[in-house]
């Protein structure tokens, strides 16, 4: 299990270790290129009001 480091200076650099940390334990993942080609699986819940 990885852990996160403690010299990173920023925040946001603590913020992306911890959920880097997380989601490998839980095995999630968000592929940079699913985002970029807007290729998300979708849901859904409603089609008519």
């Amino acid at each position: 299990m990885e852990r996160v480091e403690e010299a990173e200076d920023e925040p946001q650099d603590q913020v992306r270790g911890l959920l880097r940390v997380i989601g490998n334990h839980f095995g999630l993942s968000l592929p940079k290129t699913d985002i970029v080609d807007g290729t998300l699986p979708a849901l859904v819940t409603r089609t008519s009001a």
